[in-house]
């Protein structure tokens, strides 16, 4: 996992820069999950329709 050699010898403090760094990285800039029509709308951009 991300280079970490022992994931559970981590911190909790470790494991949230880890999420942080993650969400970050990954474009996540909400606490708040998609709404239905914006999942819908990831699905079908995924599948291609």
């Amino acid at each position: 996992m991300m280079g970490v050699g022992d994931p559970m010898g981590l911190s909790i403090g470790e494991w949230t820069a880890i999420c942080a760094g993650w969400d970050k990285a990954h474009g996540r800039t909400s606490d708040q999950p998609p709404s239905e029509d914006e999942f819908d709308a990831a699905v079908m951009a995924a599948r291609g329709s």
